[in-house]
Parts: C-alpha cells; sequence; structure tokens
C-alpha cells in the first residue's frame, strides 16, 4: 500500500514542477506582445519631443538640433554659414497625425510646424512651414525626415513692400511709402490733435500675423519738422513710425467690379485710422487701369488700412514679430547708448502692454536683447548689462523666461 501511495505521490510532484514552466513561457509571450506594443510612438510624447527641438530652433543651437535627428538625417545635413540678419522668432505646431497605427500612437508621428523668421535691422519676414516626421531608432524617438511645404516672404523693393508665397519668382505688391500719407496723429504727446511728419526714407524691420491678415510695418527717416511738440526730437535724429496694416476685402468695389468690369476705376485704398482719409498714389488713372486690367483687378480684392501703434525718436528698431497667436505684437529696439529694450503691444487693442521687466532691468543698466516667443504668453531674452555693471548685476547676465500672463520671471 505504501509503495502504491509513494508512486501516486511521485508523479503528482513531477506533474506540479511542469506547470511552472507552463506559467513562465506564457509571460514570456505576454512581454513580448508588450514590447511590440511600445515601438509604437504616443503622439503626446512626440509633441513634447518636438517642442523641446523647436527651442534649440529659436536657439540657432545647431549641435543641439542634430541631436534630435536620425542617423540617416544627420548625413544628409549639410554645416552652412549662419546668416546674422535674420533669425527665428517665434513657432506655431499643428496638431500632429499618426501613421500605421491609432489616433493616439503609431509607428511615425507627422507635425506641421509654422516657424517665423525676422529680418534683423531690415524689412524681411517669412512664415515658413515644415513637415516633421518622428520616429524611433534603438527605441528614441527621433526625427526622421524634414520637409519644406510652403513659405511666405515680406520683403522691400524700390521702397515697396511685397508678398511671395511659395515658390514663385515674383511677389505681389502690398503697400509702397509713396501709397502713405505724409502726416500721422499720436496720442502720447502734449497736444493729441497735431500732426507728426511720417517718416518715408525707407522701410524697417516687418512681421506677417500667422493668419496672414495683418503686416506689422515700420518705416524709417529724418522728419521734415523738428520741433515737434511732446517729443524730443534732436536735429538729424532718426525716428521710426511703427504701423499695423490690415487687409479687408473692400466689398462695394468687388460688387461693382462685378457689375460692369469694363468701365469700373480701379483703386488700392489706404487708409490711417485716426484720420480715416484716403492718401496721395492711391487711386489709379482710368488709363493704367485699361493698360493692366489684370494687375488692377488684383489690387481692388483687399482694402488696407494702417492703425498707428508707436512712434520712436532716437532709437533703432531692430526685430518686430507677433506672439504665436497673433495677439501680442513685438518690438526690439536699440537706444541710444547701445543696450538693446524690447516694447510689447496688444494686436487688437493697438495698446502698449506695461512689462514689470522694465522695472526690474532698468534701461540704462541692462540690455533685454535677442527676444524670441516660446508659446503665446511665454518670451525668452537675453539680459546683457552695462558696460560700466556691478559684479551683482553681471550675475543676471544671460538668457531668462518671461510669462506675460503671470508677470512672473525666471532664469531659462
Amino acid at each position: 500500500m505504501k509503495k502504491w501511495f509513494c508512486i501516486v505521490l511521485i508523479f503528482i510532484l513531477i506533474f506540479m514542477t511542469g506547470c511552472p514552466d507552463n506559467e513562465k513561457e506564457k509571460s514570456n509571450d505576454s512581454n513580448k506582445v508588450e514590447v511590440e506594443k511600445s515601438e509604437n510612438i504616443d503622439k503626446k510624447a512626440a509633441n513634447v519631443f518636438v517642442n523641446n527641438y523647436l527651442t534649440y530652433v529659436l536657439k540657432g543651437d545647431l549641435n543641439g538640433m542634430k541631436s534630435f535627428y536620425a542617423d540617416d538625417l544627420k548625413g544628409q545635413i549639410k554645416d552652412v554659414p549662419v546668416i546674422a540678419n535674420s533669425r527665428p522668432v517665434s513657432y506655431k505646431m499643428e496638431s500632429g497625425d499618426s501613421e500605421e497605427g491609432s489616433s493616439n500612437e503609431g509607428k511615425t508621428v507627422n507635425f506641421k510646424v509654422h516657424i517665423y523668421n525676422s529680418g534683423q535691422d531690415m524689412p524681411y519676414f517669412s512664415d515658413d512651414l515644415y513637415n516633421y516626421t518622428v520616429g524611433l531608432q534603438e527605441g528614441k524617438m527621433v526625427i526622421t525626415k524634414i520637409e519644406k511645404e510652403k513659405s511666405t516672404e515680406i520683403y522691400e523693393k524700390d521702397k515697396a513692400l511685397y508678398k511671395r508665397e511659395g515658390d514663385k519668382i515674383k511677389g505681389e505688391k502690398v503697400l509702397s511709402l509713396a501709397d502713405m500719407q505724409e502726416y500721422i496723429s499720436l496720442s502720447n504727446t502734449l497736444y493729441p490733435g497735431q500732426k507728426i511728419p511720417l517718416p518715408k526714407d525707407s522701410f524697417g524691420p516687418c512681421g506677417i500675423s500667422p493668419d496672414g491678415k495683418s503686416i506689422l510695418i515700420t518705416t524709417k527717416g529724418i522728419p521734415k519738422a523738428q520741433n515737434i511738440s511732446g517729443l524730443a526730437v534732436e536735429k538729424g535724429a532718426t525716428c521710426y513710425f511703427v504701423g499695423l496694416i490690415t487687409m479687408k476685402e473692400n466689398e462695394e468695389e468687388q460688387e461693382s467690379i462685378k457689375k460692369d468690369t469694363s468701365t469700373k476705376d480701379s483703386k488700392q485704398v489706404v487708409k490711417l485710422e485716426e484720420d480715416k482719409t484716403e492718401s496721395k498714389g492711391a487711386s489709379k488713372s482710368e488709363e493704367g487701369s485699361k493698360q493692366q486690367p489684370q494687375e488692377e483687378e488684383k489690387t481692388t480684392k483687399e482694402q488696407l488700412t494702417v492703425k498707428t501703434l508707436d512712434f520712436y525718436v532716437g532709437w533703432k528698431i531692430k526685430t518686430a514679430a507677433f506672439s504665436p497667436d497673433g495677439k501680442t505684437i513685438m518690438i526690439e529696439y536699440i537706444q541710444p547708448s547701445g543696450l538693446n529694450r524690447i516694447k510689447l503691444y496688444k494686436t487688437k487693442e493697438g495698446e502698449p502692454i506695461e512689462l514689470i521687466i522694465d522695472k526690474q532691468f532698468l534701461p540704462d543698466r541692462f540690455g533685454i536683447a535677442s527676444p524670441y516667443f516660446i508659446s503665446p504668453q511665454e518670451l525668452v531674452f537675453t539680459i546683457v548689462p552695462a558696460k560700466d555693471a556691478t559684479s551683482e548685476e553681471e550675475k543676471f547676465k544671460g538668457q531668462w523666461e518671461f510669462d506675460l500672463k503671470e508677470q512672473k520671471l525666471k532664469q531659462y
């Protein structure tokens, strides 16, 4: 009896020792499935990854940018000299699209990104749309492909601003200095009703709003009259006008053109919102309309209005740009002392924004240079102490991040 009991016990022990092996094998199969699933890229994680990459783009850190590239992409990148007269000032990312996977993840994720470049001390601005593809390399996210889809540029030629889109050789004329009025009105003078000569020697830095409906312009020159009440204008001092062009459909003219395109005189209207008066050189003659009917038809599609934002005396404007959401305008200028500063405006109201940084970093002690937006409400800039700065002031040197909404500062 004991013998049979021992035999049965041995069989039970053999059977039970086989079970853990089966369970272990099943667990390994499950782990393999999880590894396969992890090969997909989460869209949110990819979004953070690309945003981190774009901060290096704004900094102009080429080595930092390359650290995000796949090996194949690194081999395609050529080292070219950095262009000093233009730099990125903001970006806007569109939603990512996953491929070969669910809506939240996939083998690759594509992002469309607008990168906005501003000309430095010159009338140039570009809105470049790129397509970034994020994939995996050795289990880590990398950028595998960069494609430029389209570009919109604003530039100056023969004292006129032109807008060029895509691969077109010639741009479309937007506005010339001759179209602008001779005088403007300002509210920040002793006599708000007084007319101030508009500086019209040339255009300065400019910018395009993210929706493409507005253009930020600056004009510069030495005003004809030096005795401007409420403004300290030294003889020979260069002045800058800052204005916002809004392009609107001229519905009445368009309706007339539809009814009778053969007899309607076409004209481009440029108005200053303070005066609501038509500028010189705005209207086209009937003879010119007959000679260039196609060009005239294009100019009548939009009516241009110019809102006065500010008037700078003795300050040199270096950079002009919009925030990524278009709600804020940024101007970087250089004081006679050589220290850079910034001013921000509300786009819709055209009003300057009071900044706490002007009190924390006094204009005669610190420069605020090379500003750029990392989000609609966050601005990064470099603090440059004055040449005779104290040891305490030197400690503030470097990059800082400023939250516009909360009016808070922190080192970047």
